[in-house]
């Protein structure tokens, strides 16, 4: 197997896992790490959304596709909504 002896095969898998788990320590979301922004809901109620929404927002269901039939994905914000401070 990948040309190793029997016990060096054991001591490749142990190295690869290793690996891919300093890998996946240093790689995958830590607590604390999204910056929040506020917006005023709809109803006016405040609301936390991850700071790369505040522009954008996603479209609701009449509002998914243009006239010419393509999907939107996001949709400005009214900047009124974005609550300062």
């Amino acid at each position: 197997m990948w040309g190793l002896e029997r016990g060096k095969v054991y001591e490749h898998l142990e190295l690869l896992r290793s690996q891919t788990n300093s890998l996946e320590e240093n790689h995958m979301g830590k607590t604390g790490t999204t910056k929040w922004g506020r917006i005023k809901h709809r109803k006016g109620t405040i609301i936390m959304v991850p700071e790369s929404e505040l522009a954008y927002k996603r479209p609701g269901p009449n509002q998914r596709y243009t006239s010419s039939g393509a999907k939107r994905k996001k949709i400005a914000r009214s900047p009124k909504a974005i609550v300062k401070g």
